[in-house]
């Protein structure tokens, strides 16, 4: 806790002589003897090592859910720790796509006995063979990607990391409805006012954000019913969400007309990523892709597809992902060190 920039509380677990679990102040070196008739449960010991584990790629199959190494080293001396006599990891959730994590406990009868922590690392679905993994890809400001995935808002979360690359007039960053007005949950850049405008359900009675944005940068959007987060900045509708969107999510556009198809507002937006989260699971993991035919577009790792292009114009792919997780080597594949 901080006090006009000074630090006066440091509130910290602790199990005292007595066996009570509570919390100490490490300003004051007080305790805070617990109310009621319940108790503390105590976690284990402080651990004396740090741990450190990268995101695994997944070919989906159960029998081959990542395990991945886990590096532990002493915090103080910073000497590497020994697997198994020094330390033993299970897993939580790793046989499925998303978070999972790692769970470290100090080995019995070694000076870390008692002793835990944990890590957490992703799980991602490998691309299949011949896909490219790209950086980002941008519209042209006529073309769109419309998906099958027909939002919930009461229960979904959608994340998008995009980057303007058009600041001007009325540009859609992604649509969801079906008629021009109402069930929409809808995203959009208002270039006048230089702010984010969020639609849900009667697109008419919702209003921009008070919050003016540079338009080129890159930004981060979370959807949950009706509130919208961009960065920082929250903004909240006057309606209520409907229980579901009038239309499939569509990236790059803000309508799309229910006869013809055609999208109408398209964006030159960069689309870095974007994840829905149903009810606690990863629903979609859209990633930008080239395909073997050269196509670029999103590839969704959860259910394998990509989305229906729409417009007259074509994406534009950005350079090769630098990729930072874990190399996947096939099985037999020969390794030489020099």
């Amino acid at each position: 806790m901080y006090r006009q920039g000074t630090l006066v509380r440091r509130w910290v677990p602790v199990r005292t002589s007595g066996g009570v679990a509570t919390v100490c102040d490490l300003m004051t070196g007080t305790t805070i003897t617990p109310s009621g008739d319940g108790a503390f449960i105590a976690g284990p010991d402080f651990a004396d090592f740090d741990v450190y584990v990268v995101d695994q790629a997944w070919d989906g199959e159960p029998r081959h859910a990542p395990k991945p190494f886990v590096a532990a080293t002493n915090r103080t001396t910073g000497v590497a720790l020994e697997p198994g006599r020094d330390y033993t990891v299970t897993y939580t959730n790793n046989a499925a796509e998303g978070w999972a994590r790692a769970i470290v406990s100090g080995a019995a009868g070694s000076a870390y006995a008692g002793q835990g922590t944990s890590a957490d690392f992703r799980v991602i679905r490998a691309l299949p063979e011949g896909y490219e993994r790209l950086e980002y890809v941008e519209g042209d400001g006529a073309s769109a990607l419309k998906t099958d995935y027909v939002p919930t808002p009461a229960a979904d979360t959608l994340t998008l990391d995009f980057k303007m690359r058009d600041v001007q007039g009325a540009l859609g960053v992604f649509c969801a409805r079906r008629a021009p007005v109402n069930n929409s949950w809808s995203l959009c850049w208002d270039g006048g006012g230089a702010r984010f405008r969020f639609d849900s359900n009667n697109c008419q009675s919702n209003w921009t954000f008070g919050t003016v944005f540079n338009g080129d940068m890159r930004h981060r959007v979370k959807l949950v019913n009706k509130t919208a987060t961009v960065d920082c900045a929250s903004h909240m509708t006057a309606d209520t969400a409907p229980a579901t969107a009038g239309g499939a999510l569509m990236f790059l556009a803000y309508y799309s007309d229910p006869t013809t198809r055609v999208p109408t507002s398209c964006s030159a937006v960069r689309i870095y990523g974007c994840q829905v989260v149903r009810s606690g699971a990863l629903l979609h993991d859209w990633v930008p892709v080239r395909t073997p035919e050269g196509v670029v577009t999103l590839y969704d790792r959860v259910d394998g597809t990509t989305p229906e292009h729409a417009g007259t114009g074509h994406l534009v792919a950005g350079p090769s992902w630098a990729h930072e997780g874990p190399i996947v080597i096939p099985p037999g594949t020969m390794i030489i060190f020099r």
